[in-house]
């Protein structure tokens, strides 16, 4: 009788934990659905004339004699239109007024919070940066372990792509 009762519990548990197993592969499924939706709304809502990964600029840029500077931000890497869609913070009215991004071929953009989306999304292109001004703005706000190499790296490049590749190459060891 022990060992039957034993078999039960232990049957009852490995069922439970296949009915566990199986429930988050659906909630996985479901949320990588929606988060497809939402790329797709995204692009729709202007996210198409933006060319990933991003970085995402907190705080205000400041226009003095017709020069746009960066300065003392720090930078938020977003890889791509399915992690800008899956992340929640993302998607906050606030970052309307807080942030800016510049995507991979140097252009500013402001975001503008989109009531139907319940998201920002790209508002206005507010300038083109050249490649001097965005190594510069980088240089600045680099702030990880391998700092130097990483201001080399950026240093050293020769186009705006090669700036982000470096980012990217450097980035990545950080998690």
């Amino acid at each position: 009788m022990n060992i039957k009762l034993f078999s039960a519990i232990s049957s009852y548990l490995e069922k439970r934990k296949e009915r566990k197993i199986q429930k988050r592969k659906e909630l996985a499924k479901q949320w990588q659905e929606q988060t497809l939706k939402n790329t797709e709304n995204f692009n729709a809502q202007g996210f198409n004339k933006v060319k990933f990964p991003i970085l995402l600029v907190e705080g205000d840029l400041s226009e003095d004699n017709n020069l746009f500077e960066l300065d003392n931000h720090e930078l938020t890497v977003v890889w791509d239109l399915f992690e800008f869609a899956a992340t929640n913070w993302y998607h906050s009215a606030s970052m309307q007024s807080e942030f800016k991004f510049i995507d991979k071929r140097g252009e500013i953009w402001d975001f503008k919070y989109n009531t139907d989306l319940g998201a920002c999304t790209p508002g206005f292109l507010l300038k083109r940066l050249e490649l001097n001004g965005l190594k510069s703005f980088a240089i600045k706000c680099i702030n990880w372990r391998d700092q130097d190499e990483v201001k080399d790296g950026i240093q050293k490049a020769n186009s705006i792509s090669t700036v982000f590749e470096v980012i990217e190459k450097y980035h990545k060891s950080f998690h």
